[in-house]
């Protein structure tokens, strides 16, 4: 669970149910640890965090946070009962926060689905209680560009939305280390997720892409996976499978106008309701085609069909 990555890092692996662990990271100081995200509000997590601080020579002083999804914030509320941690988090953050405490659906996404004739399947995550995860103040706030001080460690805050409309990365400079939280995972592309205030993730997550690419990097920390050897490679990598699913979605659609349903078969050969990761993914890729006019949603009586611009213009 804890492995030493340099004299004063630690990462630590805890699960979760979304991509079976996420990564927090302990950093150490000279009388006190940083701590950078909690992991998910769950039995197991729970107690490892219980038995770490009474194992720990020094307490945990912060915690900085990189964006509210629940296995990132979800023991925020429990070590801010068992210790006078202070959290730190953006303002974006602190805003989505309150908004989560009233409802934790995501409303954009169930909006984003309905246009294109998709009835969303909201459900809670099997947590012990979601809204228990949101239940912490955030102490400190930053913003895009901020230099972050906590006792040793400097960090510069990078606003970088996409996978989420409040994710950061932070970039310790003299150390050339930066922790991409769930910006860049190795093995995978993060999805790219709608919200209320994000109609196009993807166009976000291309922007965010082109924020970190000239950042000199040693070491590159991720909220999910092992750490990150090729940097820049991972970004076109990344930059390329969007570009070419893109270029796949108008090939199809230019055919003949597709249903939601079928779309998320044909691409990825999976049924609807054993896809959620896909259906998220595909309807960044609509709202970045439809907001580059390159797409046309047709409201027939008994169904939502999705095709492209030029192949209205074609048949009409």
């Amino acid at each position: 669970m804890i492995k030493q990555l340099t004299n004063t890092i630690f990462k630590i692996t805890l699960p979760c149910i979304y991509n079976s662990e996420v990564n927090c990271y302990l950093i150490e100081q000279e009388h006190s640890y940083l701590l950078i995200d909690t992991g998910e509000n769950n039995k197991e997590t729970l107690l490892f965090w219980k038995q770490l601080i009474n194992r720990l020579e020094k307490p945990i002083s912060h915690i900085l946070l990189s964006h509210t999804h629940t296995d990132h914030i979800g023991c925020c509320h429990y070590l801010q009962q068992l210790t006078d941690v202070k959290i730190i988090a953006s303002q974006h953050c602190k805003e989505k926060l309150v908004t989560l405490k009233n409802s934790p659906k995501n409303t954009g996404l169930i909006d984003a689905a309905a246009q294109y004739g998709y009835v969303y399947p909201y459900s809670p995550k099997h947590l012990i209680d979601e809204q228990q995860a949101h239940d912490f103040e955030i102490d400190e706030t930053f913003e895009d560009g901020d230099t972050i001080n906590i006792g040793s460690s400097t960090f510069q805050a990078i606003a970088t939305p996409g996978h989420s409309n409040d994710l950061y990365c932070f970039y310790d400079e003299a150390s050339s280390v930066l922790f991409a939280s769930d910006h860049l995972i190795r093995d995978f592309n993060p999805v790219l997720i709608i919200e209320n205030d994000h109609f196009n993730p993807l166009k976000s997550y291309f922007h965010s892409l082109d924020k970190i690419k000239d950042l000199s990097c040693n070491l590159v920390l991720s909220g999910h996976g092992d750490i990150i050897e090729n940097f820049n490679a991972l970004i076109e990598t990344n930059r390329n499978k969007h570009l070419k699913r893109l270029q796949q979605l108008s090939v199809l659609l230019s055919e003949k106008p597709k249903t939601f349903s079928s779309i998320i078969q044909e691409i990825y050969n999976k049924d609807i309701a054993k896809a959620k990761t896909q259906v998220m993914q595909t309807l960044s890729y609509l709202n970045y085609l439809l907001e580059q006019n390159e797409l046309k949603v047709i409201n027939n009586q008994d169904s939502i069909e999705i095709t492209t611009a030029d192949h209205v213009n074609s048949s009409s």
